[in-house]
């Protein structure tokens, strides 16, 4: 692969990183018998049921990071699933929608860089916890959010392993990308919600 070939690359790829899963409002939350269509009890049981999904711990790419943010868990859930406003706040973001329902099994397409990309949510742990992935670009991806209340804030943690031929291809090059779009990401979430809490 040329230097060419593999900025380009690494650029399109750059874009699998901006995406998360909607589990559910915080209306729905705080309030189940009028909760969304797709977060009803029984759904609510089912997720309480799932089993927990993890990234590929044998890919050839897995990068973990972590941030604070001095907002309400609620307000940083509600902030990081609301997938149609992605690109309000996400610069990078041309367009996002909802495309199934709020669970596992569902799907978003949402498109960064010119990359038009669909994402399969395979776990949601309402205020705790969401999982998606899938293959784009040749790369297998498997992304986890976590959200855990401290007393200095939300601890949000992001873990993403990507393999495939791609990655093979420039494994230290496509792991700089990554940490690169964690990381835009994650500051890009505590700036909006630590503004949007100090109004």
């Amino acid at each position: 692969m040329n230097r060419n070939t593999a900025l380009n690359r690494r650029q399109a790829v750059k874009g699998l990183l901006y995406g998360t899963v909607a589990a559910t409002t915080i209306a729905a939350l705080a309030e189940p018998a009028a909760a969304h269509p797709d977060h009803t009890p029984a759904t609510n049981a089912v997720a309480a049921r799932q089993v927990q999904v993890d990234v590929d711990r044998d890919a050839q790419v897995i990068v973990d990071l972590s941030i604070t943010i001095d907002a309400p868990l609620a307000a940083v859930w509600q902030l990081h699933t609301a997938i149609d406003q992605w690109p309000s706040w996400q610069q990078d973001i041309n367009r996002a929608e909802l495309t199934g329902p709020l669970r596992p099994g569902g799907s978003f397409a949402w498109e960064t860089h010119g990359l038009p990309i669909v994402s399969t949510i395979r776990e949601v742990r309402p205020l705790r916890r969401i999982v998606w992935g899938g293959p784009a670009l040749g790369i297998d991806g498997v992304h986890v959010w976590t959200f855990t209340p401290t007393h200095h804030g939300v601890v949000v943690h992001t873990t993403e392993s990507w393999d495939g031929p791609p990655i093979a291809a420039d494994p230290e090059g496509m792991r700089a990308a990554l940490t690169a779009s964690l990381t835009s990401w994650l500051a890009a979430l505590k700036a909006t919600a630590e503004a949007a809490d100090r109004r």
